[in-house]
């Protein structure tokens, strides 16, 4: 049985001829395999062709702390109403500081997909990691506690409550039953200037526009203290100068710091703020992606436009 033989890291050199010193780049060997408290990587030699590194715990750890790891998971997420299938394995990931785009025609599974993230329903199947946490069945309360938070279609703020009470009762709610410290809180002030709302605090939610009560929606959202921000159709009903306020007003979030998920129909708008969108048709994930790759994609195409205007559009 050959002893295996262990050998000093250094410039290349007979081995032999060599004695370590203080100026080796790299420390040696013992005879019994470990390193001494100042020794560094250790290297055994099998024979001619096995060589076993060992490397310091260290340098694993310093290794490990480099991986990328998204904010957010799904991963095959399912959800089945009884005989209809809602959403159907569908598996993406969203970057920490990205705004990533959801779109799809009515029915696609939008909306399923964004109350399975937020809590307001529990997957059939599949996983959702949020911040390297298994949040699957996390009510939506705890998950918003954790910096996971929606807004929704129907904006339904407190009416006999002012403006800046409303977005109150959301700081109160998020960030008040969070750990000191754990991430930097916005202020009700902040939060009301960067919706355009500082002017209307005293009014009652009820007195707003649609456009306000858009913005209200937001506004009670991000005074929660997202760390990933869930945008249900913020754009919808909205004028085109309407339109050019609330793209302003989440470029101003998204400066912030704050991830978002930004579901919307009015892709024009929404397009002008995200590099990369999902595209869901039927529950199923048909596109993911560069913006102008979808744009061109006929099947992407074809979803928004049925066969024959798609084809027609392609001729054109």
């Amino acid at each position: 049985m050959e002893v295996p033989k262990r050998l000093p890291i250094g410039p290349s050199a007979p081995v032999a001829s060599r004695t370590p010193s203080d100026t080796d780049p790299l420390p040696r060997a013992t005879r019994s395999g470990r390193a001494d408290s100042t020794d560094g990587p250790l290297l055994t030699v099998r024979g001619p062709l096995s060589v076993d590194l060992e490397v310091p715990e260290s340098l694993k750890e310093a290794s490990r702390s480099t991986a990328v790891v998204a904010l957010l998971a799904g991963e095959a997420l399912t959800k089945r109403f009884a005989g209809v299938t809602a959403v159907s394995n569908i598996s993406f990931e969203i970057a920490e500081g990205e705004i990533l785009g959801l779109i799809g025609p009515n029915g696609a599974g939008k909306s399923t997909l964004f109350a399975l993230l937020s809590g307001m329903l529990a997957p059939t199947s599949g996983r959702i990691v949020f911040k390297g946490t298994n949040v699957t069945r996390w009510a939506p309360h705890r998950r918003c506690h954790h910096g996971l938070v929606q807004t929704f279609q129907l904006a339904q703020a407190f009416p006999d409550l002012t403006v800046e009470q409303n977005v109150r009762v959301g700081a109160l709610f998020g960030a008040g039953r969070r750990r000191k410290g754990e991430r930097s809180v916005l202020t009700v002030d902040e939060v009301l200037e960067m919706t355009d709302l500082a002017d209307r605090r005293s009014a009652r939610s009820n007195e707003l526009t649609l456009a306000g009560r858009k913005r209200l929606e937001v506004a009670r959202a991000l005074a929660a203290s997202p760390q990933l921000l869930l945008l249900d159709e913020v754009m919808a009903g909205l004028n085109p100068a309407e339109l050019a306020e609330i793209v302003e007003i989440i470029r101003r979030i998204h400066a912030r710091g704050i991830t978002l998920l930004v579901t919307e129909h009015v892709v024009e708008s929404l397009f002008q703020l995200i590099d990369r969108v999902l595209v869901l048709h039927h529950g199923q994930l048909l596109f993911t992606g560069d913006v102008r790759a979808a744009s061109q994609d006929p099947a992407v195409v074809e979803a928004y436009l049925g066969r024959a205007d798609a084809a027609a559009a392609a001729s054109a």
